[in-house]
């Protein structure tokens, strides 16, 4: 067993170093049941929120109302510019 230790690559120190921040000696403990609380009611909230948009959203316009009115299909032409005056 120890040369299948030794051909094995060695760990990086900086992988101990950041394993190392979360260390602070203390066993985990239960959340208390505010922190539970909290997050059964924000999980609630996020839960109805997409729910509760799509449900209100506004009621599409009549099909024969347009949604823009109709450009003119006769069009006059621009003055030119391109007169002799300088373009003054």
């Amino acid at each position: 067993m120890s040369s299948a230790l030794s051909t094995a690559p060695p760990v990086p120190r900086l992988a101990h170093a950041f394993l190392a921040l979360g260390d602070d000696g203390l066993a985990p403990t239960a959340p208390s049941p505010i922190a539970v609380l909290a997050a059964l009611v924000a999980s609630l909230v996020i839960g109805l929120s997409a729910p509760l948009a799509w449900a209100a959203t506004p009621t599409p316009k009549p099909a024969d109302q347009p949604a823009a009115t109709a450009a003119s299909k006769a069009s006059v032409p621009a003055p030119d510019d391109d007169g002799g005056d300088g373009g003054m």
